[in-house]
Order: structure tokens, then C-alpha cells, then sequence
């Protein structure tokens, strides 16, 4: 059995207030959990409205459905949201 945590360090370069960040953070958390069926949260309570950190866990038997899950929720929130991942962490157990 393999547990995977993504943690993510992601820019909102069209947030302009606290409203705007909470929207767009929302929308993300939404959007992730019902299309992957994993949990997120964010994990760093940041009072900057420009950034967040989420945190993203999934389990499965196979380190490679697990692994190619957080690669695909990567891509998918680049894409999907006006956002600029600036870092990445990544830990199986």
C-alpha cells in the first residue's frame, strides 16, 4: 500500500485581496477532490493574498496509480487556474 502527499507553493497572480485568494483556493480544493477523489487542504495559513500552500494525500495498492495521480493533479491545476506553481514536494510512504 502506498500513501502519496503532494504539497504544492502556488502564486495567484490575479488575487488582489483576501476574497479573491479564498475564491480561487476554494474553487481549486473543489474541483481537485471531486475529479481525483483525494483529500486537499491548504497547510500553511498564509495572511499574503498572492500565495497558498496546499497539501494534497492520496493511497492506493500501486505506487505508480498513486504516483501518476499526483503528476496528473499537477498538470491539472497548471492548466485548469491562473496560477504559477513555484514549488513542489512530493513523499510516498
Amino acid at each position: 500500500m502506498t500513501i502519496g502527499f503532494l504539497k504544492l507553493d502556488i502564486y495567484l497572480p490575479g488575487a488582489s485581496s483576501m476574497k479573491d485568494k479564498r475564491s480561487v483556493v476554494n474553487s481549486i480544493k473543489s474541483r481537485v477532490r471531486n475529479k481525483y477523489n483525494v483529500s486537499i487542504a491548504e497547510t500553511e495559513p498564509n495572511n499574503y493574498w498572492g500565495k497558498v500552500s496546499l497539501g494534497i494525500a492520496t493511497i492506493n495498492d500501486s505506487y505508480s496509480v498513486v504516483s501518476n495521480t499526483l503528476a496528473d493533479i499537477e498538470k491539472f491545476i497548471e492548466t485548469n487556474f491562473s496560477v504559477v506553481i513555484m514549488g513542489r514536494t512530493v513523499e510516498y510512504l
